[in-house]
């Protein structure tokens, strides 16, 4: 298995990060309910 230092970790870690946030965005920007909407609720 191939190992990272730290830095590439946390390189890679803030684009998941940044990835999921705009998935977040677009679900809520996308969504008919006002649930999703006004409370972010994707549950």
């Amino acid at each position: 298995m191939t190992e990272f230092d730290a830095l590439t970790l946390e390189i890679l870690w803030s684009r998941l990060i940044t990835i999921v946030d705009e998935m977040a965005a677009i679900v809520v920007r996308t969504s008919f309910s006002t649930v999703v909407g006004a409370a972010n609720d994707f549950g």
